[in-house]
């Protein structure tokens, strides 16, 4: 019976200090989206205006769209969302992807944008990883499953948040 009373005082403070974090002026540890996936477009959507994005992808779902103007943080144009759940699938997939292996199974890259094309950069993280594959670099090999299903979920981004085709 004595220690219910410590019990239940630990409790009370425990839900204090609780409210405490919530007074302006406090700090508390708060859950906040993610970015899991960001995909940056370069080289020859630029021919006719300003059209290489960047669409970025939260684990809640959420996808921002902004232009590749060579800003570390351009500004979001586009907010929208996909299914979290898709997102969270996505993620999982990640986390359990062997970065290091694939990356050495990939063939060679080339420039596409060295003639118009458009190069591709994914940009992933993890809880345990951050890692960047560049189609220059490397190819994206649709015959891997990772691959296919990033460009998949990039697809649905796109498709979500997409941009307004600028002309100069």
């Amino acid at each position: 019976m004595l220690f219910r009373p410590m019990i239940l005082t630990a409790a009370l403070l425990l839900c204090a200090s609780a409210c405490e974090a919530d007074k302006p002026g406090t700090t508390s540890i708060e859950a906040r989206p993610l970015p899991i996936l960001t995909v940056i477009q370069s080289g020859g959507c630029v021919r006719i205006g300003p059209n290489c994005a960047v669409h970025t992808l939260f684990d809640d779902g959420k996808v921002q769209a902004a232009r590749n103007t060579g800003e570390q943080t351009p500004a979001v144009e586009v907010t929208a969302t996909i299914d979290a759940g898709i997102a969270q699938s996505w993620l999982m997939a990640a986390e359990a992807e062997d970065f290091a292996t694939l990356r050495q199974s990939l063939p060679a890259g080339q420039c596409a944008g060295c003639v118009d094309g458009i190069d591709l950069q994914y940009i992933i993280n993890t809880s345990t990883n951050s890692v960047t594959f560049s189609s220059i670099e490397q190819e994206f090999d649709t015959s891997s499953t990772f691959f296919t299903i990033t460009a998949k979920i990039y697809r649905s981004m796109m498709e979500a948040a997409p941009l307004e085709l600028l002309n100069r």
